[in-house]
Protein backbone atom coordinates (compact mmCIF):
# COMPACT_ATOMS: atom_id res chain seq x y z
CA UNK A 1 0.00 0.00 0.00
CA UNK A 2 2.76 2.64 0.73
CA UNK A 3 4.36 1.63 -2.23
CA UNK A 4 1.38 2.44 -4.28
CA UNK A 5 0.47 5.48 -2.65
CA UNK A 6 3.92 6.90 -3.40
CA UNK A 7 3.27 6.00 -6.68
CA UNK A 8 -0.07 8.09 -6.86
CA UNK A 9 2.09 11.00 -5.09
CA UNK A 10 5.02 11.06 -7.76
CA UNK A 11 2.26 11.14 -10.43
CA UNK A 12 -0.06 14.00 -9.29
CA UNK A 13 3.02 16.57 -8.30
CA UNK A 14 4.36 18.41 -11.13
CA UNK A 15 8.29 17.18 -11.23
CA UNK A 16 10.46 19.54 -13.71
CA UNK A 17 11.93 17.10 -16.30
CA UNK A 18 15.53 16.13 -15.84
CA UNK A 19 18.75 16.88 -18.02
CA UNK A 20 19.26 15.70 -21.01
CA UNK A 21 22.59 14.39 -19.21
CA UNK A 22 20.50 12.79 -16.07
CA UNK A 23 17.75 11.11 -17.95
CA UNK A 24 20.65 9.38 -20.22
CA UNK A 25 22.04 7.85 -17.46
CA UNK A 26 18.98 6.90 -15.91
CA UNK A 27 17.55 5.66 -19.29
CA UNK A 28 20.98 3.74 -19.53
CA UNK A 29 20.18 1.79 -15.96
CA UNK A 30 16.69 0.97 -17.24
CA UNK A 31 18.35 -0.28 -20.41
CA UNK A 32 21.30 -2.45 -18.08
CA UNK A 33 18.06 -3.94 -16.54
CA UNK A 34 17.05 -6.04 -19.43
CA UNK A 35 20.26 -8.19 -19.64
CA UNK A 36 18.93 -11.50 -18.45
CA UNK A 37 20.60 -14.59 -17.30
CA UNK A 38 19.44 -17.54 -19.01
CA UNK A 39 18.69 -21.29 -18.12
CA UNK A 40 22.47 -22.03 -19.00
CA UNK A 41 23.84 -19.36 -16.77
CA UNK A 42 24.56 -17.38 -19.77
CA UNK A 43 24.44 -13.57 -19.85
CA UNK A 44 22.19 -12.56 -22.80
CA UNK A 45 21.51 -9.38 -24.33
CA UNK A 46 18.49 -8.37 -25.52
CA UNK A 47 17.30 -8.05 -29.10
CA UNK A 48 15.05 -4.96 -28.41
CA UNK A 49 14.65 -2.79 -25.80
CA UNK A 50 11.89 -0.24 -25.59
CA UNK A 51 12.04 2.26 -23.76
CA UNK A 52 9.49 4.68 -22.59
CA UNK A 53 9.30 8.01 -21.32
CA UNK A 54 6.81 10.74 -20.03
CA UNK A 55 6.10 13.30 -22.78
CA UNK A 56 7.95 15.87 -20.78
CA UNK A 57 11.24 13.58 -21.10
CA UNK A 58 10.42 12.80 -24.18
CA UNK A 59 10.42 16.19 -25.18
CA UNK A 60 13.75 16.93 -24.04
CA UNK A 61 15.18 14.13 -25.94
CA UNK A 62 13.19 14.31 -28.91
CA UNK A 63 15.12 16.16 -31.07
CA UNK A 64 18.33 14.03 -30.73
CA UNK A 65 16.00 10.66 -29.98
CA UNK A 66 17.85 8.65 -33.06
CA UNK A 67 21.38 9.68 -31.06
CA UNK A 68 20.40 8.90 -27.87
CA UNK A 69 18.97 5.33 -28.81
CA UNK A 70 22.06 4.60 -30.88
CA UNK A 71 24.53 5.42 -28.05
CA UNK A 72 22.16 2.86 -25.97
CA UNK A 73 22.66 0.05 -27.66
CA UNK A 74 26.35 0.89 -28.47
CA UNK A 75 26.73 0.92 -24.67
CA UNK A 76 24.82 -2.54 -24.27
CA UNK A 77 27.35 -3.52 -27.18
CA UNK A 78 29.96 -2.79 -25.48
CA UNK A 79 29.54 -3.49 -21.90
CA UNK A 80 28.59 -6.90 -23.66
CA UNK A 81 31.06 -7.72 -25.61
CA UNK A 82 33.98 -6.28 -22.49
CA UNK A 83 32.25 -8.72 -20.08
CA UNK A 84 31.72 -12.11 -22.87
CA UNK A 85 28.00 -11.58 -22.92
CA UNK A 86 25.74 -13.65 -24.89
CA UNK A 87 25.08 -11.72 -28.34
CA UNK A 88 22.63 -12.97 -30.97
CA UNK A 89 22.20 -9.54 -32.56
CA UNK A 90 23.06 -5.87 -32.18
CA UNK A 91 20.59 -4.98 -29.94
CA UNK A 92 18.05 -1.92 -30.85
CA UNK A 93 17.07 0.68 -28.60
CA UNK A 94 13.68 2.94 -29.29
CA UNK A 95 12.47 5.23 -27.48
CA UNK A 96 8.71 6.18 -26.85
CA UNK A 97 6.29 8.57 -25.56
CA UNK A 98 3.94 7.50 -22.43
CA UNK A 99 2.25 9.45 -20.67
CA UNK A 100 1.69 6.58 -18.10
CA UNK A 101 5.36 7.49 -16.84
CA UNK A 102 6.33 9.22 -14.44
CA UNK A 103 8.91 12.27 -15.00
CA UNK A 104 12.57 11.40 -14.49
CA UNK A 105 11.18 7.91 -14.29
CA UNK A 106 11.57 5.69 -17.39
CA UNK A 107 11.03 2.25 -17.64
CA UNK A 108 12.27 -0.32 -19.96
CA UNK A 109 10.65 -3.64 -21.66
CA UNK A 110 13.00 -6.33 -23.66
CA UNK A 111 12.27 -8.79 -26.34
CA UNK A 112 14.81 -11.81 -27.12
CA UNK A 113 14.30 -12.92 -30.71
CA UNK A 114 15.94 -16.18 -31.78
CA UNK A 115 18.56 -16.44 -34.30
CA UNK A 116 17.31 -17.54 -37.65
CA UNK A 117 18.67 -20.17 -40.08
CA UNK A 118 20.33 -16.98 -42.07
CA UNK A 119 23.73 -18.19 -40.74
CA UNK A 120 23.25 -21.58 -42.72
CA UNK A 121 22.43 -19.78 -45.53
CA UNK A 122 25.34 -17.82 -48.29
CA UNK A 123 26.38 -14.43 -46.62
CA UNK A 124 24.75 -11.22 -48.44
CA UNK A 125 27.56 -9.01 -49.69
CA UNK A 126 26.36 -6.07 -47.82
CA UNK A 127 23.96 -5.05 -45.47
CA UNK A 128 20.43 -5.54 -46.10
CA UNK A 129 17.91 -2.93 -44.60
CA UNK A 130 15.33 -3.55 -42.17
CA UNK A 131 12.65 -2.44 -40.25
CA UNK A 132 11.46 -3.29 -37.36
CA UNK A 133 7.93 -2.76 -36.12
CA UNK A 134 6.92 -3.14 -32.48
CA UNK A 135 2.98 -4.17 -31.98
CA UNK A 136 0.70 -1.75 -30.07
CA UNK A 137 -3.09 -2.89 -29.03
CA UNK A 138 -3.59 -6.16 -30.58
CA UNK A 139 -0.82 -6.14 -33.34
CA UNK A 140 2.09 -8.39 -33.51
CA UNK A 141 5.51 -7.04 -34.00
CA UNK A 142 6.92 -7.96 -37.06
CA UNK A 143 10.56 -7.48 -38.72
CA UNK A 144 10.79 -6.76 -42.32
CA UNK A 145 14.16 -6.75 -44.85
CA UNK A 146 14.35 -5.40 -48.35
CA UNK A 147 14.53 -8.54 -50.17
CA UNK A 148 10.98 -8.27 -50.31
CA UNK A 149 10.23 -4.63 -52.21
CA UNK A 150 7.06 -4.06 -50.79
CA UNK A 151 4.49 -5.41 -48.06
CA UNK A 152 0.89 -5.12 -48.20
CA UNK A 153 -1.11 -4.77 -44.49
CA UNK A 154 -4.17 -5.80 -43.32
CA UNK A 155 -6.73 -8.09 -41.74
CA UNK A 156 -7.17 -10.57 -45.22
CA UNK A 157 -5.79 -14.23 -44.81
CA UNK A 158 -3.79 -13.15 -47.99
CA UNK A 159 -1.91 -10.31 -46.59
CA UNK A 160 1.82 -10.02 -45.77
CA UNK A 161 1.25 -8.74 -42.92
CA UNK A 162 -1.93 -9.59 -41.06
CA UNK A 163 -3.80 -8.08 -38.05
CA UNK A 164 -6.61 -9.27 -36.18
CA UNK A 165 -8.34 -5.78 -35.23
CA UNK A 166 -11.88 -4.73 -37.14
CA UNK A 167 -10.70 -1.49 -37.55
CA UNK A 168 -8.02 -2.27 -39.75
CA UNK A 169 -8.98 -2.61 -43.47
CA UNK A 170 -8.72 -6.12 -45.10
CA UNK A 171 -6.06 -4.65 -47.97
CA UNK A 172 -5.02 -1.37 -45.40
CA UNK A 173 -1.82 -0.28 -46.61
CA UNK A 174 1.55 -1.09 -48.05
CA UNK A 175 4.81 -0.70 -46.80
CA UNK A 176 7.83 -0.38 -49.55
CA UNK A 177 11.35 -0.06 -49.73
CA UNK A 178 12.93 2.67 -51.69
CA UNK A 179 16.10 0.91 -52.41
CA UNK A 180 18.32 4.02 -50.52
CA UNK A 181 18.01 2.53 -47.35
CA UNK A 182 14.38 4.01 -46.41
CA UNK A 183 10.95 2.97 -46.09
CA UNK A 184 7.83 4.30 -47.12
CA UNK A 185 4.12 3.23 -46.56
CA UNK A 186 0.77 3.81 -48.79
CA UNK A 187 -2.90 3.73 -47.81
CA UNK A 188 -4.28 1.27 -50.03
CA UNK A 189 -8.12 3.48 -49.68
CA UNK A 190 -8.61 2.01 -45.78
CA UNK A 191 -11.36 3.20 -43.96
CA UNK A 192 -9.86 4.13 -41.28
CA UNK A 193 -6.44 5.41 -42.88
CA UNK A 194 -3.03 5.68 -42.15
CA UNK A 195 -1.26 8.01 -39.41
CA UNK A 196 2.10 8.58 -38.70
CA UNK A 197 2.87 10.35 -35.95
CA UNK A 198 -0.52 11.31 -35.16
CA UNK A 199 -0.81 12.80 -38.89
CA UNK A 200 -3.00 11.35 -41.58
CA UNK A 201 -1.29 10.98 -44.81
CA UNK A 202 -2.07 9.30 -48.31
CA UNK A 203 1.83 8.21 -48.44
CA UNK A 204 4.98 8.80 -46.39
CA UNK A 205 8.31 8.02 -45.17
CA UNK A 206 8.99 6.14 -42.26
CA UNK A 207 11.61 7.51 -39.82
CA UNK A 208 13.45 5.65 -36.55
CA UNK A 209 11.09 6.26 -33.52
CA UNK A 210 8.09 6.81 -35.80
CA UNK A 211 4.34 5.70 -34.37
CA UNK A 212 2.12 4.15 -37.40
CA UNK A 213 -1.58 3.51 -36.65
CA UNK A 214 -3.80 1.58 -38.69
CA UNK A 215 -6.85 2.16 -36.18
CA UNK A 216 -7.35 3.72 -32.79
CA UNK A 217 -6.46 0.39 -31.56
CA UNK A 218 -3.37 -0.79 -33.79
CA UNK A 219 0.01 0.67 -34.18
CA UNK A 220 3.44 0.05 -34.57
CA UNK A 221 6.88 1.64 -33.19
CA UNK A 222 9.63 1.71 -36.43
CA UNK A 223 12.39 1.00 -36.04
CA UNK A 224 15.29 1.37 -39.20
CA UNK A 225 17.63 -1.38 -38.70
CA UNK A 226 20.85 -0.84 -41.39
CA UNK A 227 21.43 -4.90 -40.51
CA UNK A 228 18.73 -7.47 -40.78
CA UNK A 229 19.07 -11.30 -41.46
CA UNK A 230 15.61 -12.19 -42.54
CA UNK A 231 12.33 -11.26 -42.81
CA UNK A 232 10.29 -13.05 -39.97
CA UNK A 233 7.36 -12.49 -38.05
CA UNK A 234 9.15 -11.94 -33.95
CA UNK A 235 7.07 -14.13 -31.22
CA UNK A 236 6.15 -11.03 -28.89
CA UNK A 237 3.11 -10.67 -27.29
CA UNK A 238 1.40 -7.33 -28.65
CA UNK A 239 1.26 -4.77 -25.98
Amino acid sequence: MKGAVGEVIARTIPRAPASLDKLRKTMWRCVRSCVVIGVDGAVLLPTLVTVRLATEDFEVVADLREWVAGDLAQRLVDEGEKKGWALAARPIVVLRQDPACAIGRPRASAEFIPATTADAAPQSTGPIPGLHMVGIGPAPSFRLDANTSSYVIGRSRTCDLRVLDTGVSRRHAELAYNGDGTWSVRNLASTNGVRINGQTVSMGNLCNGDELRLSSATGFTLTVIPEAASTQRDNAEPE
